[in-house]
């Protein structure tokens, strides 16, 4: 006997022997029925939630206790800003050394203490002369201080000139700071971070802002290196001034590589997060909403929606691979047979009332997960129309 012609109901009709522009709107009703039976009924409260973010306005009472069915991962903005504008104000200000102004300082002081060595001697020729002061070296300290200079014995001259020559070589090299551009206040700087280029490298180490010297703190700093040298009273006074003199701010405010530093800072502050935990509420009812309930309201919204998406999602492809499936078996090559437009009407309205009849059940009886919804639904009943009626 042909398998055509099995069919108790549906036999007198022609197999669909290829699927059509019927079976396909006929398969895709039917997926579209069944998609709404179970994303309405399984997800109608995360669809049409009690809870809306809307009736929680900020400075406003609660109208109602908001209590989340999940535990929400909650990412407190506040504070986690204001940790990044504290990182980024104790990132590192950074300063550049000018090399090309040290050397031209040293370069300078070199010719100063030659000259007055030189002078001191009485060896010092007519055109010398003319051409240091040609160079602006005779107006850089009053004549008062160079005659003092010259009074001392030639030994004193020489010592003096060289501790001064290596003070100023100390103090350039760490760099004279320039706080000019500066768009921090002085007293926020907890750290500076002194770059410098060497060898066409760029070197930077971080000093704390009371190690720095600046044009203001260098005769302080001088006098206060030279209290442990064999020097008397006027001697240190003169080394102080000679560095003052020939000293130059070298060390200038990097604008570029400190934002960059304070951008780096806060990117690596990590956000501050909460558990807002399941069956606890987040807002009581009357509590009045500060920014921080508004943005925890906000995140429960967000998960609701977030998860609610993620589970139609998840539904319509698990209902689209059992539709797949279900055409793969009941085609000719495992079923061994040919169905009628009547069979497959028949198949998906059995589907779909069976799929309405579980959801209905999980709906309306109070299982709370002790009893397999499994138990209840009509499973072999199903199997045994199907034979009866089509084969």
């Amino acid at each position: 006997m042909n398998n055509n012609t099995h069919g108790h109901f549906f036999k007198d009709q022609e197999p669909v022997r290829r699927i059509n522009k019927y079976l396909l709107i006929v398969l895709g009703v039917a997926f579209f029925c069944s998609a709404l039976i179970l994303i309405f009924a399984l997800q109608f409260e995360q669809i049409f939630p009690r809870y809306q973010a809307v009736d929680f306005k900020l400075h406003e009472p609660a109208p109602y206790d908001l209590i989340s069915d999940r535990d929400i991962l909650w990412v407190d903005e506040v504070k986690t800003e204001h940790r990044r504008e504290e990182a980024a104000r104790q990132a590192p200000t950074v300063f550049e050394i000018n090399e090309e102004i040290t050397r031209v300082a040293l370069e300078k002081f070199t010719t100063y203490k030659n000259y007055l060595l030189s002078k001191k001697a009485g060896d010092v020729d007519p055109k010398k002369e003319l051409l240091f002061h040609n160079l602006g070296l005779g107006s850089l300290l009053d004549k008062t201080t160079t005659d003092a200079l010259l009074a001392l014995a030639p030994e004193q001259l020489a010592d003096l000139m060289s501790r001064t020559e290596m003070l100023l070589l100390e103090a350039m090299n760490n760099g004279i700071f320039s706080f000019e551009g500066v768009d921090q206040n002085l007293f926020d700087i907890k750290r500076v971070e002194v770059a410098r280029e060497i060898a066409g490298s760029t070197i930077s180490s971080e000093r704390p802002l009371d190690e720095i010297i600046t044009g203001k703190s260098l005769p302080t700093w001088v006098f206060n290196k030279t209290a442990t040298m064999t020097l008397s009273t006027r001697e240190r006074e003169l080394t102080a001034l000679l560095v003052a003199v020939f000293a130059e701010e070298n060390c200038a405010y990097d604008p570029v590589a400190t934002l960059q530093n304070r951008k780096n800072a806060e990117e690596a502050v990590q956000p501050v997060r909460e558990i807002l935990r399941a069956g606890f509420p987040i807002v009581g009812k009357g509590q009045v909403l500060t920014p921080e309930l508004t943005s925890k309201v906000s995140a429960y919204r967000k998960n609701a929606v977030t998860a609610t998406a993620n589970k139609i999602i998840s539904t319509l492809l698990f209902l689209a691979i059992i539709f797949a499936t279900g055409v793969f078996l009941l085609g000719k090559t495992l079923s061994g047979k040919l169905y009628t437009k009547g069979e497959v009407f028949f198949l998906l309205l059995l589907v779909g009332i069976f799929l309405l009849a579980g959801v209905l059940l999980y709906r309306l009886l109070p299982l709370d997960g002790r009893y397999p919804l499994s138990l209840l639904l009509p499973t072999a009943a199903s199997a045994v129309l199907v034979t009866i009626i089509i084969s």
